[in-house]
């Protein structure tokens, strides 16, 4: 949806309903590249939506360290062999969820591009048995800073968001009700 402001994501799934403002002047109007991904900067940043079910490794105590050891398998698997990647790193630093039923983890790696490190950053958020991933490919400072706005900009709501209500609070300059 679009605001005064910038842009207004709305995710309604089986039992997650967030809004995610996107506020920032680089941000373009997020295109839905994916079934349950969509792309806010070219190349550069994503915010998919995950349940718990389809990340299929061996299950870990901590759901969030199971989508980790999933996703960082895969990479190992596909990566291409011509660039060094770093070890995966969880990132002490990354973002923290401020909300008791919510919870995250920040990780990431590099990879080795004409002698210069490129990131990619996970900022992974659990609630409900879904998971929320913003995904930043560049620099390891702007991925830190960026996911952490995105964090901060997620409103939750109990149940289905209704898209006419949330409509009628941003005409009334709201970003939720």
């Amino acid at each position: 949806m679009k605001t005064s402001e910038g842009f207004l994501a709305v995710i309604n799934s089986d039992s997650l309903w967030i809004t995610i403002r996107m506020d920032e002047p680089k941000f373009n109007e997020p295109q839905l590249i994916e079934a349950s991904r969509l792309e806010v900067i070219s190349h550069v940043l994503y915010i998919q939506m995950l349940r718990e079910s389809d990340v299929t490794t061996k299950r870990e105590i901590n759901p969030l360290i199971s989508l980790m050891n999933w996703e960082t398998e895969y990479i190992r698997n596909s990566e291409n062999t011509s660039k060094t990647i770093s070890d995966f790193i969880v990132d002490s630093l990354g973002a923290k969820s401020a909300i008791a039923s919510v919870s995250s983890n920040a990780w990431y790696y590099s990879v080795d591009v004409d002698k210069n490190d490129f990131y990619v950053y996970f900022l992974d958020i659990y609630k409900n048995g879904e998971f929320i991933r913003i995904e930043y490919y560049g620099d390891l400072e702007n991925a830190r800073t960026t996911s952490s706005n995105l964090f901060s900009q997620l409103t939750f709501y109990p149940n289905e968001i209704d898209i006419a209500k949330l409509q009628a609070a941003l005409s009334n300059g709201k970003f939720g009700y």
